[in-house]
């Protein structure tokens, strides 16, 4: 004290500190009298990396937990922002959210430092032990879809963001950006029932047209080329003409399908263009479509009624 607070010799006054520490190492309340000495020493000098030692060291004598906490919050802030000590940071919050695991703002700082360090395993469990803590279900789950963002994009686990994304929509009911981002991921994995069955979720809370009618398309798409689900692939075109009949990718298809060897399909796809053709008077591609019905339909009246519409 006289060093420090007489004398003014600040150097000497470290020391003879630091001779107190080594000599009585176990002895709490000198640990404690010498770090808060020296805390006080290191911020007058603008000392960082003494201020974070002195402040870690009364921390880890500090009875009272919440002041405990406060030491470790402000080592890691000067480890983090004036030392640029990135991992003695992430040590220092790690050990301020021992103390208290319910501590939502150590769980935001680890979250920053394992952004910074490209933490990713760390920051996805942090996340999620956050979104458990939080006190409303927005906030949860922002959280968990941010976790979820890091599963897909850094940690590149497709199975786990697809898990998470599910259990997200399990919880939180439907959200057409979750679909959107599951979708993605099945399309990547090739797992196109799932794919299907997402997108049929997604089309039942869709409400602006041009989004419903690019949902029945790639649903039809799927069906076609991925499922070979041949004649529920021309249900879904029938439904894209029923909204939009010049819909392009709607009408190839059907055309191709009429050239299909499924039984049932060319049958089903000719039906389909029908309506539109004739709205039209395309009357050509008409008459193939004609022929193509009469010659399938089991109906006699169809088949009467298709010669006849493409006599005329």
């Amino acid at each position: 004290n006289l060093y420090d607070e007489r004398l003014i010799d600040h150097a000497k006054a470290e020391r003879t500190y630091r001779k107190l520490l080594a000599v009585a190492p176990d002895n709490t309340e000198v640990v404690t009298l010498s770090a808060v000495a020296l805390e006080r020493l290191y911020r007058g000098l603008q000392n960082a990396r003494g201020l974070v030692e002195a402040l870690e060291l009364r921390a880890r004598h500090e009875p009272d937990q919440d002041l405990c906490r406060s030491l470790y919050a402000q080592a890691g802030e000067i480890l983090e922002d004036e030392l640029k000590d990135l991992p003695g940071a992430v040590a220092a919050q790690r050990a301020r959210l021992a103390i208290d695991p319910t501590d939502r703002d150590a769980l935001s700082a680890l979250a920053r430092l394992y952004e910074k360090t490209a933490a990713w395993p760390d920051l996805v469990a942090t996340l999620r032990q956050d979104a458990q803590l939080a006190g409303d279900a927005d906030a949860q789950k922002r959280l968990l879809i941010r976790a979820a963002g890091v599963l897909e994009n850094q940690v590149r686990d497709i199975p786990a963001a697809i898990a998470l994304y599910s259990e997200i929509l399990e919880t939180y009911g439907a959200d057409r950006a979750l679909h959107g981002a599951l979708a993605r991921l099945y399309e990547v994995s090739e797992a196109w029932n799932d794919l299907l069955d997402v997108l049929d979720r997604d089309l039942l809370v869709a409400t602006d047209a041009p989004d419903r009618l690019a949902l029945i398309v790639r649903i039809a798409e799927l069906r076609r080329l991925r499922t070979h689900e041949l004649s529920r692939a021309v249900e879904g075109y029938k439904e894209a003409l029923d909204l939009d009949p010049t819909e392009p990718t709607a009408r190839g298809a059907l055309a191709a399908l009429l050239s299909s060897d499924e039984p049932g399909v060319p049958l089903a796809a000719a039906r389909a263009l029908d309506p539109v053709l004739q709205a039209e008077q395309a009357w050509e591609r008409l008459v193939e479509v004609l022929d193509r019905i009469a010659a399938d339909t089991d109906e006699p009246d169809e088949r009467r009624q298709s010669l006849a519409r493409a006599a005329e």
